[in-house]
């Protein structure tokens, strides 16, 4: 999904999570090249993650998800990201 908010762009992909740890399985090699591709022309780019057991919405920006990938990381904990409401899009 893609949105202006204040004249900044946010590109995000939504997923829910179970689990104590959102399994990087679901973040597709396809999503993180385009939050890439949006984050390197100025855009915030993210992964949106709904832990359904704490009931939080994180946000897991894609350096986050490329680093965990690269250092062979299989998942992430909600405290590993930040927590995201949307009155954030009202700064």
């Amino acid at each position: 999904m893609k949105f202006i908010s204040h004249g900044v762009i946010h590109c995000f992909d939504a997923k829910e999570c179970a689990a104590k740890s959102w399994s990087l399985k679901n973040a597709k090699l396809t999503q993180i090249n385009s939050l890439c591709m949006w984050q390197n022309n100025g855009s915030q780019a993210y992964f949106l993650v709904w832990f359904k057991a704490v009931n939080k919405i994180i946000r897991f920006d894609v350096d986050v998800i490329k680093s965990a990938l690269i250092n062979g990381r299989k998942s992430l904990k909600p405290d590993e990201g930040k927590l995201w409401e949307w009155t954030e899009l009202q700064k």
